[in-house]
């Protein structure tokens, strides 16, 4: 018969040393765990606060972005169908009312014509395959 008595012979191994039955560990599988969970949920929290400080920085207060989201929204739907046409027209091509007025005569002249024609096209509810843009229109 074999007796297995309870202090039992280490094996040895490629790795480096092995620590006998009597070592006692210095901290337990759980003490760790606890610990790096800790460090974890702390620098999870460091990284929100920081990408939340960097959110703000880009948008502002939440209040004002959706306050100005708002505002834009009410002033299009207080626009007359043929102003928002003249917007959509300005907005299409990268222009505002300010930058249009900035323009040679020549290229503001195309771009008002364009959108005297968009809204007469829409406003009569005809469709034109051949959509005219500046860029097609271009003086040379």
């Amino acid at each position: 018969m074999i007796r297995i008595d309870s202090v039992n012979q280490p094996l040895p191994t490629k790795g480096g040393p092995i620590r006998a039955d009597n070592d006692k560990p210095s901290s337990s599988f759980a003490a760790l765990l606890a610990e790096q969970t800790v460090k974890i949920v702390e620098a999870s929290k460091s990284e929100q606060e920081r990408y939340t400080a960097f959110d703000n920085q880009l948008t502002g207060p939440k209040d004002s972005y959706a306050a100005n989201l708002r505002g834009e929204l009410q002033r299009l739907l207080s626009m007359s169908p043929a102003e928002l046409i003249r917007y959509q027209v300005l907005e299409k091509e990268g222009l505002t009312e300010e930058s249009l007025k900035g323009l040679p005569i020549e290229e503001r002249t195309i771009i008002e014509d364009m959108i005297k024609d968009e809204i007469d096209r829409q406003l009569a509810g005809t469709s034109d395959a051949g959509e005219k843009t500046l860029r097609n229109m271009r003086i040379g």
